[in-house]
């Protein structure tokens, strides 16, 4: 077995961390793109754009983040 999953990374024999953190990047900023037009909105407060950029956004970019080291 060359690599699992754990905490939503996958941990490769090879030592794979950049490849990991690559990977969750690129989900954050899908993640971002989803949402965009919400957070773009003029009518929509700074603190549910702030919320929403917390719970969906930065969590996608820092889940599994404690398998890095």
């Amino acid at each position: 077995m060359e690599n699992f999953r754990y905490l939503c990374s996958v941990i490769h024999a090879m030592d794979g961390r950049g490849e990991n953190v690559k990977a969750r990047v690129a989900a954050a900023w899908k993640k971002w793109h989803h949402v965009t037009g919400v957070l773009c909105e003029l009518q929509m407060p700074v603190s549910v754009k702030g919320k929403l950029y917390r719970t969906m956004i930065r969590l996608v970019l820092i889940c599994g983040s404690e398998a890095w080291t």
